[in-house]
């Protein structure tokens, strides 16, 4: 199911033993590829893909500084945040911005039982299965709807991706460590 994630509604809906996982993946692939899907760069219309980028970017300068909208962001700009139910008006409005996003990763920790990768999706797969003491037929899959072409993009400009996609950033380097830890405590991994 994909929906944006609110703890408390669930658990109203669901048995209290419900666990919850998810997946994160790397905000610079993530931006990436959610701009090229909805075709962004002909709303942003540089000179190229790279160019088109820059300039969404340049053209909401002030979100999360003193604003939490953002034009034509909608499902590419700190997606994952907004998918685990963050508050961008309570960020933006918060006297610290780092203490309320580690008050969230830490809220976070409490309600969901496993964060996943995407970039290492058949070793999370396996994490998934041992956790939940599930066999391998249901952890099995086909890839598909993998794009052959991808837009290339210079290292500045997933420089300044990453700055864009701050609370994303911090969210996917905070499970990633987490992940790795999980990882290493796992016997035949």
């Amino acid at each position: 199911m994909h929906a944006e994630y609110n703890y408390q509604f669930l658990m109203s809906k669901l048995p209290y033993n419900t666990k919850f996982f998810t997946f994160t993946r790397n905000p610079v692939s993530r931006y990436i590829s959610a701009f090229n899907f909805f075709k962004l760069d002909k709303v942003y219309d540089g000179k190229d893909f790279d160019n088109a980028i820059n300039l969404h970017i340049s053209a909401n300068k002030k979100y999360l500084v003193n604003t939490a909208k953002c034009d034509h962001c909608s499902r590419t700009v700190n997606s994952v945040a907004h998918d685990l139910g963050f508050d961008f008006e309570g960020y933006v409005n918060a006297p610290d911005n780092k203490v309320f996003l580690d008050n969230f990763l830490r809220k976070l920790e409490r309600e969901i039982d496993l964060v996943l990768i995407s970039e290492y999706y058949d070793l999370s797969l396996v994490l998934l299965a041992r956790r939940y003491c599930w066999k391998f037929d249901d952890i099995t899959y086909f890839k598909s709807l993998e794009s052959s072409k991808k837009p290339v993009v210079s290292e500045a400009t997933k420089k300044n991706i990453l700055e864009f996609q701050h609370v994303d950033a911090v969210i996917y380097d905070f499970y990633n460590n987490t992940f790795w830890d999980l990882v290493d405590k796992e016997e035949g991994i």
